[in-house]
């Protein structure tokens, strides 16, 4: 087997030819990192290692299989396949299954999912006599936060601890955090952090296993290092000790999950644990343009606990980054959507686009302006608004009150909220519709062999009230939203939604879609029928939920992305757009108290700017809604520490507009009064 370098920048060469001892790869944004893994994997294997003594580890399915299938270009099939190449969690069942006894599980032992650990929880609470005080979603996410800092159920009230978790009750947790343990046990199961949990300590307490693990495993390489929480770490130490073979890539600058356990000071850690640390930086970008690295190169070294590196790049594009104002949301949203349909008219495609955000709740108003102008779209990393429960449940009632034929609008609002229409009544509704040959609302309508008095008062009800704002539509889409708020009253919708749902979170965030979409809904319409009579039918048609609605199928790829900046790493895409560059979003209001939270939010932009292949906008809106007021912050103080001629030229571009408009205002002033005085 043979291997060209010759493709490897100087570089990455020296990084792929390092292959004993300790190496730190500070890859940056787009340098090529999964390149070098892959070509010093097949260089170890070319200079004598078995291929079976090498595990990479990564943190998904996706990039351990993109790793392998890269290997497979290299190598032959057969030697790839020999290699660990999977995530950390998967490595350590494989060590577990193997060493089963010593962590009293039989081999076949289950691996379990988020609902029955709930389900678990719950049992642990009751036995702790804790249920009625606290949501088993909360205790599972505190006993995670332990296992990840490797806190055993005795160690829970320690002081340590109570830095960790930051909660008062230390000893009802270690209660329910026993008997959960007690049940994992009885059940034959571990949970997902036990994968870690467990394998470190059977690495600590046993020697013999330790030793046997490190013959097997000879040389270790780590990919999306900077992800890397304590307990992966500490497992990593383990398995290594200080003077073992380790390779690790990464870039502290993209390390933006903290809320998941991940720590940055990892790679500062690294160079203390192992021992004559090699350290190679990669800074040649090639995804990136220069005027997009240069703003991210200006942004991050404003950051203090990194390490020192620049990147650039021979990418021939220099289209220069520009930012954008809005006065509202709605302007912001619409202003992207314009800009879409302008790149399209560049021979650019819908999936050459991305449009970012910092948080979910912002994709809604993006989604509309989309769907004004047409564009196919598809949410990553959240759930679409138009794909909520509660849009879904408010659309049907429009469409009902739109068309009284309309039977699947009617099956799902008939008993939203519930009106005592069970099974049975269902059964009896549809069979005599069927026999009488009409839908089910007309049938309710018509019916002469009324329900028990109780059920048939429910369904007057509800009958008169689909028929008063069948009557009541209106014609000019200005009046629209106080429609829109009495029918989300009349049915009682929000009650109903704050009656029923116990998370508070859940119910805020479902009350809040409530109280947005009689705005949101009025504001789409606005904009479609500005110039002719307001339609139901013809507005639902805008916003239908439907295959041909404008959200893309699943298996259309022609699509414009839309996705929180978290789930955009390591992706990269033609054009890029940034919306929310605004005080509170981003940063985002949670960091503002803390420089430690404020240099993460500034990691997060640096990876959002790096997406960009060869245009990026950047926007913020001076309004922006949230719940009944209208909230104004200022301009990130993020897009203040780009380079100052990006700040000029966004300035001098926005006064040359002004000076613009105003010029044509006093030319048309002139001319109209000229026209007056000629007549």
């Amino acid at each position: 087997m043979t291997l060209d370098l010759s493709t490897l920048n100087p570089e990455q060469k020296n990084a792929v030819q390092t292959l004993s001892g300790s190496l730190m790869i500070l890859a940056g944004a787009g340098t090529g990192k999964t390149r070098v893994i892959t070509f010093r994997i097949a260089n170890l294997i070319l200079h004598g290692t078995p291929p079976r003594k090498i595990a990479a580890m990564t943190f998904t399915n996706k990039a351990a299989n993109e790793m392998k299938e890269r290997l497979r270009q290299i190598v032959p099939k057969e030697t790839s396949e020999k290699v660990f190449m999977g995530t950390f969690h998967r490595f350590c069942l494989t060590i577990l299954r193997q060493w089963h006894e010593c962590i009293e599980r039989p081999a076949n032992f289950t691996l379990l999912g988020t609902s029955d650990q709930l389900y678990l929880i719950k049992q642990a609470l009751e036995e702790a006599h804790l249920d009625g005080l606290n949501q088993a979603e909360d205790v599972l996410y505190e006993i995670s936060k332990c296992k990840n800092a490797l806190i055993t159920p005795s160690k829970v009230v320690s002081e340590e601890a109570a830095k960790i978790l930051k909660i008062k009750d230390l000893g009802g947790l270690r209660l329910v955090y026993e008997n959960y343990e007690r049940l994992l046990k009885v059940n034959k199961a571990l949970d997902f952090d036990d994968c870690i949990l467990k394998t470190y300590f059977l690495l600590k307490n046993y020697e013999n296993v330790k030793e046997k693990i490190r013959t097997n495993y000879t040389h270790f390489l780590v990919d999306e290092f900077q992800d890397t929480n304590h307990s992966q770490f500490s497992l990593l130490q383990e398995l290594v000790g200080p003077k073992g073979n380790i390779c690790v890539v990464g870039d502290d600058d993209q390390s933006i999950y903290s809320w998941r356990g991940a720590v940055y000071e990892t790679f500062m850690n690294f160079e203390k644990f192992f021992e004559h640390c090699h350290v190679v930086k990669l800074e040649q970008n090639y995804r990136c343009p220069n005027v997009v690295l240069a703003a991210a190169n200006a942004l991050i070294k404003n950051n203090t606990l990194r390490n020192d590196k620049s990147l650039w790049s021979k990418n021939p594009h220099h289209n220069e980054i520009i930012f954008k104002t809005l006065k509202s949301h709605a302007d912001e949203a619409r202003w992207i959507a314009e800009r879409c349909l302008g790149f399209l008219g560049r021979d650019y495609k819908l999936s050459d686009i991305a449009i970012l955000y910092r948080t979910n709740s912002q994709s809604k108003f993006l989604e509309m302006g989309l769907r004004e102008c047409g564009l196919f779209y598809k949410t990553y990393g959240g759930q679409s608004f138009f794909s909520k429960k509660e849009t879904k449940d408010f659309i049907s009632y429009l469409e009902l009150i739109a068309n009284f034929d309309n039977h699947i609008a009617f099956w799902r609002v008939v008993n939203t909220p519930p009106r005592g229409v069970g099974i049975k009544a269902k059964e009896a509704i549809f069979e005599d519709a069927e026999n009488l040959g009409i839908s089910p609302f007309r049938f309710l309508q018509k019916n002469q062999d009324p329900f028990a008095a109780k059920l048939q008062t429910e369904l007057d009800r509800f009958v008169d009230d689909i028929e008063t704002f069948h009557n009541k539509i209106p014609v000019d889409a200005s009046d629209l939203e106080e429609f829109f708020s009495s029918i989300i009253g009349s049915f009682s919708l929000v009650t109903h939604t704050a009656r029923t749902t116990k998370d508070d979170e859940a119910r805020e965030k479902k009350m809040e879609t409530y109280k947005d979409l009689p705005c949101l809904f009025a504001a789409i319409a606005r904009q479609a029928f500005k110039d002719k009579t307001f339609s139901l039918r013809d507005f639902l048609e805008l916003v239908t939920l439907d295959p041909s609605g404008y959200e893309a199928k699943e298996e259309t790829t022609n699509h414009i992305s839309l996705m929180t900046i978290h789930a955009a790493k390591g992706l990269e895409f033609p054009i890029v757009f940034l919306a929310g560059c605004e005080e509170g979003l981003l940063p985002h209001k949670n960091s503002l108290l803390s420089n430690k939270g404020l240099e993460e939010e500034r990691r997060l932009l640096y990876v959002a700017i790096t997406r960009a292949k060869e245009h990026l906008l950047l926007s913020a809106s001076q309004g922006r809604k949230k719940g009944n007021y209208i909230e104004s912050n200022p301009v990130s103080r993020f897009i203040k520490e780009l380079p100052l001629s990006f700040e000029e030229r966004k300035i001098q571009a926005e006064e040359k507009e002004e000076i613009k408009k105003k010029t044509l205002g006093r030319l048309k002033s002139l001319r109209e009064s000229l026209l007056e005085d000629n007549n």
